[in-house]
């Protein structure tokens, strides 16, 4: 089995980063659909808080985000998403906004990755 390099690993899994995308921009990809949802601005705020949490923006891996090339990726697509999904459970989001999360994101076809 070819192991894959530790300095693209998602902090989280260890499996390999294979959309490496940062923190900072996967955070604006969420702000834009959470603005096209049903959900007070007061909990969208809270929300996007709590999410600056769940993982840290820098980390010990060499890959830069391929669309601001300049912050390093600490998370795999799957675990960011899948997480931030668990958050909109957590502040019982209507289960129409997380259909419409899961479909945009699409994030568990990345987590069968290798």
């Amino acid at each position: 089995m070819r192991m894959a390099n530790k300095k693209f690993k998602c902090i989280k899994c260890e499996r390999r980063i294979i959309n490496p995308v940062c923190i900072d921009c996967r955070q604006r990809q969420i702000r834009v659909w959470l603005d096209d949802q049903n959900i007070i601005p007061e909990k969208k705020e809270l929300l996007l808080k709590d999410a600056e949490s769940l993982f840290p923006k820098k980390s010990d891996n060499s890959i830069l985000c391929i669309y601001c090339k300049k912050n390093n990726v600490s998370a795999c697509t799957y675990c960011f998403f899948s997480h931030f999904e668990e958050l909109l459970h957590k502040f019982d989001i209507p289960a129409v906004s997380i259909d419409s999360f899961q479909k945009v994101f699409n994030y568990r076809l990345y987590s069968k990755d290798i």
